[in-house]
């Protein structure tokens, strides 16, 4: 995807859900701008993604948000769907413990970092509106080991899992993702990171300069095996508070950090919609 502008990678997404949705491979978009070899790269993806298709779940056992986080930032996020955007770092896959995908249902658009290969066919078909950029984000421009095991992946390299899969993917910083996505780097709201373990790194990735979201939805749970359920949300939410976002609330696995701008809304809606109580969800970024 280096060198791809965002216009660019819109009609090769648009091209791609197009032939994923048609059952014939030569169809092509004539009037899409493409050159030839664009065109090609895009039907080499359909054939990858089409004998992937039967590996994807059709329906979500879990559609939204992984517990209560959905309330609290629907309460926080009250504006024009047509002038804000999201950042979902980690998506997984369209729908199931999807952070965004109750903001898309109400017409909010943005872009998806998703390394998963097996992930991509079912978020081209359920979200045609957002942009897919298939690679990791983490702290580095490169390309890294990759640890698959089951529902969980991570770019962490301490697993000591057995049954796992690895496999090479690009890293690229999340500052560097967003250059090529201006429009929704200015007007995002909301930013999900999701990465079993590797948030850190995500958030050092960050070029705080030009990304400034309302809102930080930020899995804090341990998921390395021999350490389970800790809270690792000391390991960088300071880093975050450095930059202005002060911890509001937490999920049983999602911190929430809101900017110190936006403070006063939330003492506005706290009393409705708070998921744990103060005195709780503290003693988790100790």
């Amino acid at each position: 995807m280096t060198g791809l502008t965002e216009s660019k990678m819109a009609a090769m997404q648009t091209l791609l859900v197009r032939l994923l949705q048609s059952n014939e491979n030569g169809f092509v978009n004539e009037q899409s701008g493409l050159t030839d070899i664009d065109v090609n790269i895009v039907l080499a993806a359909v054939t990858k993604f089409r004998r992937s298709l039967a590996r994807t779940r059709t329906e979500p056992s879990h559609p939204g948000c992984q517990y209560e986080e959905g309330r609290v930032i629907e309460a926080l996020l009250l504006e024009d769907p047509d002038q804000c955007c999201y950042v979902d770092v980690g998506a997984s896959y369209p729908k199931e413990c999807s952070n965004t995908w109750p903001l898309y249902l109400k017409g909010w658009r943005g872009l998806l970092i998703e390394p998963l290969p097996h992930c991509w066919p079912s978020i081209l078909q359920e979200r045609p509106g957002d942009y897919l950029f298939p690679v990791a984000a983490s702290d580095v421009d490169g390309f890294a080991e990759f640890r698959v095991a089951g529902e969980l992946s991570t770019l962490r390299d301490d697993w000591p899992i057995v049954d796992q899969a690895t496999l090479t993917v690009e890293t690229k910083r999340l500052s560097t993702i967003l250059e090529g996505f201006p429009g929704i780097r200015d007007k995002c709201k909301l930013c999900s990171i999701d990465v079993e373990g590797h948030e850190k790194e995500v958030i050092q990735g960050i070029d705080f300069s030009s990304f400034h979201p309302d809102l930080f939805v930020v899995e804090f749970r341990e998921h390395h095996p021999r350490k389970m359920g800790r809270s690792i949300a000391s390991e960088w939410h300071l880093l975050l508070q450095a930059q202005g976002y002060m911890p509001i609330d937490c999920s049983q696995l999602n911190l929430l950090l809101l900017h110190e701008s936006k403070l006063k809304l939330w003492e506005s809606v706290k009393s409705q919609v708070q998921i744990t109580p103060d005195d709780y969800w503290g003693e988790q970024i100790k």
